[in-house]
């Protein structure tokens, strides 16, 4: 598969809304609420076997993202996806302004401090609440990295590596 072809997890199932077979959303971060009308999804149960390609018939956002599958038409339908995990085609991201990255993008990029000393690579994202944080591994250790401007230099996609600012290490 190619990497734009890569499934990428946005979310997973919660509960059904509705008489009409709505089920309610929980999205990864807030750069997933660029769902619409019409978008393919890609569904997959817990035992990783059961795979279920859905089109979106109609989304809402609010307190709760809120969403109608074109083959779900009742709450019993509805019921047998929550708690799937919902994946989407990374070539079917939307196009994103030349300074901008998808999270999913940093994903396996090596990472320098300025003096071009490696550190690692990012080996995941995760999140404090207020920025995300970016996952640094190398063969002895980890280090968590704010995806913030302060730190990150620059990021290259084409040569796969991020610079960030030469920071002291606290143990």
């Amino acid at each position: 598969m190619s990497s734009g072809n890569r499934l990428i997890k946005i979310g997973t199932i919660g509960k059904t809304h509705g008489l009409k077979g709505g089920l309610s959303l929980n999205l990864e971060n807030h750069h997933d609420m660029n769902l619409s009308e019409g978008d393919i999804l890609y569904l997959m149960g817990t035992n990783r076997e059961e795979h279920k390609e859905v089109k979106i018939k109609e989304i809402s956002y609010g307190n709760k993202v809120i969403c109608f599958f074109s083959e779900i038409t009742n709450p019993e339908d509805a019921k047998k996806l929550t708690n799937m995990s919902i994946s989407r085609k990374r070539e079917d991201f939307p196009e994103i302004e030349e300074d901008e990255v998808y999270i999913t993008d940093l994903i396996g990029l090596e990472v320098m401090n300025q003096d071009q000393q490696k550190l690692g690579k990012v080996s995941s994202i995760t999140s404090n609440g207020v920025q995300d944080i970016l996952v640094i591994k190398s063969d002895t250790e980890e280090i968590l990295i704010p995806f913030i401007e302060q730190f990150i230099i620059n990021i290259n996609l084409d040569d796969k590596k991020i610079i960030v600012d030469s920071f002291e290490v606290i143990s």
